[in-house]
């Protein structure tokens, strides 16, 4: 169950007791909850960019986890997990212009993080996708990710990585740069292991956008 925080104060005046709210805070959204569909028109929902940050096997901490870019970030993390997580949820509001998704964080300890791309859960995804496209994926100042921006192919996927993606783009019109791209939704999304450092900080960032090129600004 979720709560929402509501801060308040009584005032007397003239004899009357008044209660004023100060402040009202949305409840914190837990991990695993789906978006409801946010609707800018009868028909049209603004669909959500998602990545999602894990250490593999659980085996070290995201220190200092920060994202940011455009605003309307949503950074959720699993209950009851230490005061510093090992798995992070960052979800942005896609338009039919790029916009860059950049993640930041500082592994506690050497080992691998797996990024994975997709689109977020919403309450109609059995009738409707809400897909997503993915480019230019990169840790920046690091040659960590393969094939970020998706030009090389293999057996007709991307390369280097993981998992199904709905359509593996062959366009340039549609691409940020060169010819490819991949367009995911919630349940087809692709994955990357990357390996590494302790105490060494990282900065992910990829640029996304809706699929269906309409623009929801």
């Amino acid at each position: 169950m979720k709560y929402a925080r509501v801060s308040f104060m009584l005032v007397v005046m003239g004899g009357m007791l008044y209660l004023t709210i100060l402040s009202f805070n949305e409840p914190y959204k837990q991990y695993g909850e789906e978006d409801a569909a946010v609707v800018d028109s009868p028909q049209k929902v603004i669909p959500k960019a998602r990545i999602d940050v894990t250490a593999e096997g659980a085996l070290f901490e995201l220190l200092d986890l920060e994202a940011y870019g455009v605003s309307g970030i949503i950074l959720e993390r699993e209950p009851n997990q230490p005061a510093e997580p090992r798995f992070a949820i960052v979800k942005q509001p896609a338009s039919a212009d790029w916009k860059a998704m950049i993640i930041s964080f500082t592994p506690s300890d050497s080992g691998y993080l797996r990024i994975r791309l997709r689109g977020a859960y919403y309450d109609d995804i059995e009738r409707n996708h809400h897909s997503v496209v993915f480019d230019d994926v990169a840790v920046c100042s690091e040659d960590l990710v393969r094939n970020g921006s998706f030009e090389t192919e293999e057996n007709g996927k991307p390369s280097d990585w993981e998992g199904d993606c709905e359509a593996y783009i062959n366009d340039t019109a549609r691409a940020r740069t060169g010819d490819r791209a991949v367009q995911v939704w919630h349940d087809q999304f692709i994955d990357q292991v990357i390996p590494v450092a302790e105490k060494k900080t990282y900065m992910i960032k990829a640029y996304f956008k809706t699929a269906d090129e309409t623009n929801h600004n």
